[in-house]
């Protein structure tokens, strides 16, 4: 790689996209598969960014001039309708597994059906317990998060700058105070208010970007060399750091700490987009284009797979937590891959017969 290459970030577009943005979104995409595994030890790393780079790069495309109603239009077409097909989807899939497969009594099907529809119209990320019992909905709570985080600034776009960094800042200690000694509320609106200061921040570094890119070598290395140290020390004292219920561990420090991995997860996705590792690059910028089929196809998997069963039947004997972990990655990753291939695929042959029968 050049100096050149290595040293600024220049403007990588393809059309309006930038395609380092997509080899971002897809290896986050991909570590969030690897945050849904249960293991701590890569927990402690991959939710330190993952999240973060969505709402980041969601700010950097946020368009401020945006009229409110067309905005809502949009945003319910491309957030909140995925989100309740991929809810009856997953029924769907939940019935089929629990009836063919596991061979369940009626009875349980239909508690688990109630269970799923309870946490559909709440979607509350995780369970909760107290002051009422509110089944987790899982991993597309991120949608409803995202919706009422690009809603929220969009609204605080028409403010004074001092009132609207203000008011980002005062919502997000308020989804994490009211998560924790009130309630949690329905839609993951507090998540929504932790969203809209990353995506904020996604939107103000899109302005500065052209001047970061001018700053010398050094002062690149050494910013780099800083979030890196950043990063690190947030993973090694990592307490807790879980956006879906607004819980930032240690407060501002592992707010910074979040970005700072954010930032080195972008600008690596911007050396590798540089180095033209084509095979890698044209994956993940393909799953990052594509997050969100990717998302729910990860989602049913997730609510509805048997992954005990699965993996113990292709192991059998050779079984040991090390292979099941593995084996499970490769299977959820090719799983996900797959229906996102297929979806794509089947929507251009729809949409070619249109054009040919038009």
């Amino acid at each position: 790689m050049s100096n050149q290459s290595f040293c600024e970030l220049n403007v990588v577009t393809n059309g309006s996209r930038k395609e380092y943005l997509d080899i971002a979104r897809g290896i986050c995409m991909v570590c969030i598969i690897l945050g849904h595994l249960g293991d701590p030890y890569l927990n402690r790393f991959v939710f330190t960014f993952h999240l973060p780079v969505f709402f980041l790069i969601s700010g950097f495309y946020f368009n401020p001039n945006n009229n409110f109603r067309s905005f809502l239009k949009k945003r319910i077409r491309s957030l909140i309708v995925p989100y309740f097909v991929c809810s009856f989807l997953t029924a769907l899939s939940y019935c089929a597994v629990q009836i063919i497969v596991l061979k369940a009594a009626y009875e349980n099907i239909i508690d688990g059906l109630k269970d799923l529809g309870i946490a559909i119209l709440y979607a509350a990320g995780d369970p909760w317990k107290t002051p009422f019992v509110i089944p987790g909905m899982g991993a597309i709570w991120f949608l409803w998060a995202m919706f009422w985080g690009q809603l929220i600034l969009l609204l605080l776009m028409k403010t004074k700058p001092a009132i609207r960094v203000i008011t980002l800042v005062l919502l997000f200690v308020f989804a994490h105070k009211t998560v924790v000694d009130i309630v949690f509320l329905p839609l993951s609106i507090q998540p929504g208010c932790t969203a809209a200061l990353y995506i904020f921040v996604g939107y103000v570094f899109r302005d500065y970007e052209r001047v970061l890119s001018k700053l010398s070598v050094e002062t690149k290395i050494l910013g780099g060399v800083s979030a890196v140290w950043v990063w690190f020390g947030f993973v090694r004292d990592f307490q807790s750091f879980w956006l879906v219920h607004s819980d930032y561990g240690r407060g501002i420090v592992d707010l910074i700490g979040s970005l700072c991995a954010s930032g080195v997860i972008i600008f690596i996705s911007y050396l590798l987009f540089s180095q033209k590792f084509r095979y890698l690059n044209r994956y993940l910028s393909y799953i990052g284009k594509n997050s969100l089929i990717f998302l729910c196809a990860h989602f049913i998997e997730l609510r509805t797979f048997p992954w005990w069963q699965i993996v113990n039947s292709i192991l059998k004997d050779s079984y040991s937590d090390i292979k099941a972990i593995y084996l499970k990655i490769v299977l959820k990753i090719l799983w996900a891959s797959v229906c996102t291939y297929g979806f794509i695929a089947l929507k251009n042959i729809v949409v070619k017969k249109g054009h040919t029968n038009g």
